[in-house]
């Protein structure tokens, strides 16, 4: 087994509260992927799983039309939760977060669905470029909260959008410009929930490998209580063409604790 190429770095744990960890990533570049499942009796790591493994079935050719194809590819996933959610014993309230994003060139292109977050680290400062589909995400968005307020707010776990959850959803989509040594962060909300913003940009900034920073932050959030699964997802675009990077064959690496997983043409180790 071999671990992810220079550039790129994950790991996913269960926590220090939970039994299980229901999250999931997805490490196909050009697209990079975070899963972070809900639902009893193990219901939700099928939904998380079953969303990565509808996203690593697409081509590399089919990520170059851009930005359009990530809502479509959202939908698409969201029709294979919804439809296993309908059809599974168990799986009532079956349904999975997911935030992707897809390198395009000097362009990268963020789809979201629910509180799973992107953030891109910029000249040593740290920007979300995801908003939560959360009760107390919205109550930010229009300004009766703040981040520092919203944190601590009991019902912030609260979606108002999920992969599964209906037979529609309404993912949003935005692009952004790369400039050189921009690194991006994709993460579940075990940890953003437990690290305000500027400990992560603290970490990140002061660990400039990948995949040292992605265990850096891991093991911050179960200092900090690990009240969640927590996936983070730590990307640092190559120089020239975004798209240009390849991950050969499907590869991890698992130890105790954290777990490292690198998929490219299967997403099931990501189990």
């Amino acid at each position: 087994m071999t671990v992810l190429p220079e550039g790129f770095g994950a790991a996913s744990d269960q926590g220090r509260v939970r039994d299980h960890n229901e999250d999931g990533y997805l490490v196909r570049p050009p697209l990079f992927a975070v899963a972070d499942g809900m639902g009893g009796h193990a219901a939700g790591e099928v939904a998380s799983r079953l969303a990565l493994e509808s996203l690593a079935s697409k081509t590399t050719e089919t990520w170059r039309d851009g930005r359009d194809v990530l809502l479509r590819a959202l939908s698409e996933a969201n029709r294979v939760v919804y439809r296993q959610a309908k059809s599974r014993a168990g799986a009532r309230g079956m349904g999975t977060t997911c935030v992707l994003i897809l390198l395009d060139g000097d362009r990268v292109h963020i789809g979201h669905v629910g509180d799973s977050r992107a953030y891109r680290l910029r000249a040593g400062t740290l920007e979300p470029l995801t908003r939560d589909h959360t009760v107390v995400g919205d109550m930010v968005e229009q300004g009766l909260l703040t981040p520092q307020q919203a944190l601590a707010d009991g019902n912030r776990g609260f979606l108002t959008r999920a992969l599964g959850a209906a037979a529609r959803v309404d993912a949003e989509v935005d692009s952004f410009d790369i400039q050189a040594g921009d690194r991006f962060l994709l993460c579940s909300d075990g940890l953003s929930g437990m690290l305000p913003d500027p400990v992560i940009e603290q970490i990140m900034r002061e660990t400039p490998d990948a995949q040292a920073a992605a265990d850096r932050l891991i093991a911050a959030a179960n200092e900090a209580g690990g009240e969640d699964n927590v996936t983070a997802l730590v990307v640092h675009p190559p120089p020239g063409e975004g798209g240009g990077v390849a991950v050969p064959g499907s590869a991890g690496t698992e130890r105790r604790g954290a777990t490292r997983i690198a998929v490219a043409l299967l997403a099931a180790a990501l189990v």
